[in-house]
């Protein structure tokens, strides 16, 4: 189930029909157990899902997963009488999603999220105009994600911080997502 010739970590390979139900699973119990109102995908964890060098080809399985995930939550809402929202975190630019596996266009189109988190500790967000571009219509929402730490784990000066967020939000961001705060 792990992904070929990998240095020194490991990672699911999400072409392997066992994988992409066992993260069906897991999704599917805390939605059993706990009555959420929503749930992220981190996709930027880890940024292997596939054996190097098919990650476009492969993307598709990561849409499938997605599309399960969808369904499972839109039958958990409809018994509860409420949303079940799904937000994923995906790289802060279309081009390295793409790279990557990540169909985010077709998961726009086809509505399978609500939110994109972009990125992992931004200072500016210049790739939410190609995620809008994308979107057009679609009630998705775009969130740049913003870090407390910066160089060596120090945590960043409160200047930082707000200087950071302003950023984001003149880049176009929907809102800001904190991560690790």
């Amino acid at each position: 189930w792990l992904v070929e010739d990998l240095d020194w970590w490991s990672a699911l390979d999400f072409e392997h029909p066992r994988v992409r139900a066992l993260k069906l699973k897991v999704v599917e119990e805390y939605f059993d157990r706990w009555d959420f109102d929503g749930i992220e995908i981190d996709w930027l964890r880890h940024s292997l899902y596939f054996r190097r060098g098919t990650e476009i080809e492969n993307g598709k399985y990561l849409t499938m997963l997605l599309r399960d995930i969808r369904k499972n939550l839109q039958a958990k809402a409809a018994r509860r009488g409420r949303p079940i929202e799904l937000a994923v975190r995906i790289p802060e630019r279309v081009e390295w999603c793409r790279e990557g596996g990540f169909e985010v266009e077709t998961w726009i189109a086809d509505e399978l999220v609500d939110f994109l988190i972009l990125g992992q500790g931004l200072t500016e967000a210049p790739g939410v105009p190609g995620f809008r571009a994308i979107a057009k219509s679609k009630p998705v929402r775009i969130y740049a994600s913003l870090g407390c730490y910066g160089n060596n784990y120090k945590i960043s000066p409160d200047e930082v911080v707000r200087g950071s967020a302003a950023n984001l939000w003149r880049d176009g961001a929907d809102g800001i997502y904190t991560f690790n705060w």
